[in-house]
């Protein structure tokens, strides 16, 4: 649906995009990132169709224009407000990025973050183009939210849809039998068993 361009198809494209305006800030990313993804295909292929663009856009706004109705009653309060809290710390906060990173990978787990840290930078010539796809979704909410938590305070909660996309990848890499021959994984895997089991047993007794 991605690079093909079929009426139907651009339609249901342009329905994607719409219904991703309507969630929360990733989305925003996740629609800038298939638009690139499709005009660097359509550039590739030195063919640019207006007619497909137009259905998109048609399809895009079918389903987007209660947000821009209600902005446009309410003095684009939600663009106001969210482009307010960038600027709410003065400055650059080089310590925020890190800082969010490593609360993010205390959140996941440590081990489990590392593995899909390692999941998103690992690259194999043979990845397919679902791998390609689910890495070009994910980083940029990455790099968009740790540059952000130097500019402002970011929910913990903003990074979830990356690491969920993350997942099949880093379940795709550990199905490689090759993979385990490394030291480190395995180290890393006998720390889970152990220490997962310990911590939940430990936060049982607390309550």
């Amino acid at each position: 649906m991605l690079f093909r361009s079929s009426t139907l198809q651009s339609l249901q494209f342009g329905w994607i995009l719409g219904l991703l305006s309507l969630c929360k800030y990733q989305g925003l990313l996740i629609i800038l990132t298939l638009v690139l993804l499709r005009l660097h295909h359509s550039w590739r292929q030195r063919r640019w169709r207006w007619r497909d663009t137009a259905l998109i856009a048609f399809g895009w706004l079918m389903l987007s224009w209660p947000l821009w109705l209600w902005n446009g009653l309410h003095g684009w309060r939600s663009f106001t407000f969210q482009a307010g809290r960038t600027t709410s710390l003065p400055g650059f906060h080089w310590q925020g990025p890190p800082l969010f990173l490593l609360s993010q990978l205390g959140l996941l787990f440590p081990t489990i973050g590392v593995l899909l840290l390692v999941a998103l930078l690992r690259r194999s010539p043979g990845d397919r183009a679902p791998v390609g796809l689910l890495r070009a979704l994910a980083l940029p909410q990455l790099l968009v939210f740790l540059l952000l938590a130097g500019r402002m305070q970011v929910l913990s909660s903003w990074l979830v849809p990356a690491w969920w996309l993350l997942l099949p990848l880093a379940a795709a890499w550990l199905a490689q039998p090759a993979v385990w021959r490394r030291l480190w994984l395995r180290g890393l895997a006998l720390f889970t068993l152990i220490a997962v089991p310990l911590r939940s047993e430990e936060h049982t007794s607390e309550l």
